[in-house]
């Protein structure tokens, strides 16, 4: 089968976009402008996907990478097909998060690496706000040169 790690960071939030093809069309062309935004992480930049059944089924190192570059080739292709009817498509890398992500890693979940962590990345919120940032920004450009 699919593995869990491409299931929950890529092909779900892509089915889900897909799913939703028609709605954010409809909004667009309804307010001039539609905005979809997907999450990707620093980690994408290092990534590759040589092997579309490598990437599907097997959970190793680069396989989170791997799903985060998905992220940001899917966000260009949501763009590419979309952008002529007002649909912005971006990828946002929300930065370095300290969260519970960690607690399943052999060594980010020790003791004295949380402790590092907890000093050294943003809390949860800062990640969220970046998103939210990406997907409203537009959408308050367009507001802001109309009103």
């Amino acid at each position: 089968g699919v593995g869990v790690i491409a299931q929950v960071n890529f092909l779900g939030p892509a089915a889900l976009t897909r799913a939703l093809e028609a709605p954010i069309l409809a909004a667009a062309a309804h307010a001039g402008v539609a905005n979809v935004v997907h999450v990707s992480s620093v980690t994408h930049r290092y990534a590759s996907i040589p092997s579309v059944n490598r990437f599907l089924t097997q959970w190793d190192a680069g396989s989170y990478a791997a799903t985060k570059l998905a992220n940001v080739l899917f966000a260009y292709e949501c763009h590419r097909r979309w952008g002529a009817a007002g649909v912005r498509s971006a990828a946002v890398d929300p930065g370095a998060i300290y969260s519970n992500l960690w607690d399943n890693d052999r060594v980010f979940s020790s003791p004295p690496m949380r402790a590092i962590l907890g000093l050294t990345y943003a809390p949860p919120e800062d990640g969220v706000a970046a998103v939210v940032t990406a997907s409203l920004a537009p959408f308050h450009e367009a507001t802001k040169h109309e009103g």
